[in-house]
């Protein structure tokens, strides 16, 4: 099992009765962002990510800003991945 995240906040968590090696345990294309949002392992040679999405309210405003700029992460990571 291996989780990200901080006491009272919400965070990203796999568990795995097999054998599993933790890749990566935030998304990669920010070094400053520290919120527990992405995490991700290899179990069997299959890559399992687990994501909490940001919910960017209210728009317009920082918090949707950042939403925009995290989803391109995510494809930028997805696609890197395929």
């Amino acid at each position: 099992m291996a989780q990200s995240g901080r006491a009272s906040v919400p965070g990203t968590a796999w568990q795995s009765w097999r054998a599993a090696t933790n890749r990566c345990s935030s998304l990669p294309g920010n070094p400053q962002d520290h919120q527990a949002r992405y995490i991700e392992a290899a179990v069997n040679g299959v890559l399992i990510a687990s994501i909490y999405l940001p919910h960017g309210n209210p728009q317009p405003g920082p918090k949707f800003s950042y939403k925009l700029a995290w989803f391109e992460r995510l494809i930028t990571r997805a696609a890197d991945l395929m």
